[in-house]
């Protein structure tokens, strides 16, 4: 991911749309959108990738990277435009078109030939134009295929982290609505969430250098002496809600700086000191994660 930004804003981040063609395999420059936090939904049992009822929600829960993972899985998208077939199919047709002309020139008279000399060298000049153009934009994009049809195709959309802010803030959409009862319902299911994150596996390194987003973590930086493994997060906060989908109160989970790892619970002015065990263990409703290092 990129550097911090200069505004300094602990929980602004980068999510960036990585958009690959399914025909050829073009992904796109990534297309970066400033966040605060990530809406998080949970994961229905049976498909396994669905999102349904209150009634297909399994009790048992699941953990956090699974939330996070079913956010970052791409999905297809119909009828997109891709800048690599609308030029690979336009330079074809110009080769026909320059391969006729080179035939036809040797079997017409002086003056006709002149002609078509003329019209095959603009043929060959914008085949050799087209051939330089950089091919991770849109084809709408491009002046050169201003009257070219677009070739259109699936096209695999996913998100990816491009920037991690210094304060991650996931949020769990935990409000569904049961079409059994017409109303909004509560998801109460547990959600595993670990004390230590690591995003290595969600972020992009490099953008779409040549094409291509690299997935490969970046090497481990040394800071006095030890190895420190990029885009670690350690659990800082939990915010819980306790009651319906329509009304209720909010409490937090807070991990004290100054005491090392020891953690608080705060309800209004009630401040109560809490175990590990009781943080791990709370139906969260928003999770907030300070970058390690």
């Amino acid at each position: 991911p990129a550097p911090r930004g200069a505004s300094g804003a602990p929980l602004t981040g980068w999510l960036g749309t990585k958009i690959q063609c399914m025909m050829c395999g073009t992904v796109r420059a990534i297309k970066n959108t400033p966040f605060i936090d990530v809406s998080l939904a949970l994961p229905a049992t049976g498909s396994g990738a669905g999102f349904a009822a209150p009634a297909s929600y399994s009790q048992a829960g699941c953990r956090l990277e699974d939330c996070i993972d079913a956010f970052m899985r791409p999905e297809l998208v119909d009828d997109v435009e891709c800048l690599r077939c609308t030029v690979v199919q336009r330079m074809e047709e110009l080769e026909k078109n320059a391969e006729f002309l080179r035939q036809t020139v040797e079997h017409v008279p002086s003056e006709e030939a002149a002609e078509l000399e003329r019209e095959l060298a603009t043929t060959e000049t914008e085949r050799r134009r087209l051939a330089t153009l950089p091919l991770t934009q849109d084809a709408s994009d491009v002046a050169a295929l201003a009257s070219v049809p677009a070739v259109r195709s699936k096209a695999s959309k996913q998100y990816v982290f491009s920037r991690l802010p210094s304060v991650l803030c996931f949020h769990l959409g935990r409000r569904c609505f049961d079409s059994r009862t017409g109303h909004m319902s509560k998801l109460r299911q547990h959600v595993a969430f670990p004390l230590t994150l690591s995003m290595a596996q969600f972020s992009a390194y490099g953008g779409a250098c040549g094409g291509v987003v690299s997935l490969d973590p970046p090497a481990a930086s040394s800071a006095g002496g030890s190895a420190v493994e990029p885009f670690r997060y350690t659990l800082s906060s939990v915010v819980v809600h306790h009651g319906s989908s329509d009304a209720g109160h909010y409490t937090t989970f807070r991990k004290l700086r100054e005491r090392g790892a020891s953690w608080v619970h705060v309800s209004d002015e009630q401040v109560q000191a809490a175990s590990v065990e009781q943080v791990l263990s709370a139906q969260a409703y928003m999770l907030f994660y300070s970058e390690l290092g």
